[in-house]
């Protein structure tokens, strides 16, 4: 019993390391939905810049439009292309800004991308650490399923040995009389 003691304690602490294993498993899985989930959002902000992008582009080339009217027209028009021509580049400030966003938003899914791979190679190396100590249980159980088998044959040999000497101490005892 006492060796079998150690042998228990040790599959105590493969049980109990491999439920700690499969609660960081469980926890990489969510973390990496999370970054899924944030992957996707930046995904949709971004078609939302492109779709004000595109707008914005559109209206640039209306307000071109106007401008070229109002050189047809008069010279009267000239202040209103002039206030037309000042709105497009505030357009196109905004059109580079969002730009300048959407490739930070890029930036941020690939960063988010390399640590959901890290995640994954990590919950690998769990589980192959997982399948680790699952062999070791499993040659901990059959070296005690040995144990007990040398043990069985043990307490054979010690009764039979103890049959021989009642035996003996029979016989002996039958001789001096």
């Amino acid at each position: 019993m006492d060796q079998q003691t150690p042998i228990l304690q040790k599959i105590d602490e493969a049980v109990a390391l491999i439920k700690l294993l499969h609660q960081d498993k469980d926890e990489a899985i969510a973390q990496s939905q999370m970054f899924k989930q944030d992957k996707d959002e930046a995904i949709a902000q971004s078609q939302t810049f492109k779709q004000d992008k595109d707008e914005a582009i559109a209206q640039s080339q209306m307000f071109k439009q106007d401008k070229d009217e109002a050189i047809a027209q008069s010279q009267t028009f000239k202040q209103e292309k002039d206030e037309a021509s000042a709105q497009s580049q505030m357009l196109k400030q905004e059109k580079d800004e969002a730009i300048a966003q959407s490739q930070m938003l890029k930036q941020e899914k690939d960063e988010a991308i390399a640590q959901s791979q890290m995640l994954k190679q990590e919950k690998d190396e769990a589980i192959a650490q997982s399948q680790m100590l699952r062999r070791e249980k499993d040659e901990a159980i059959a070296q005690s399923q040995t144990f007990k088998q040398e043990n069985e044959q043990l307490k054979g040999l010690m009764a039979l040995t103890e049959s021989k000497l009642d035996e003996i101490l029979v016989m002996g005892s039958a001789s001096t009389n």
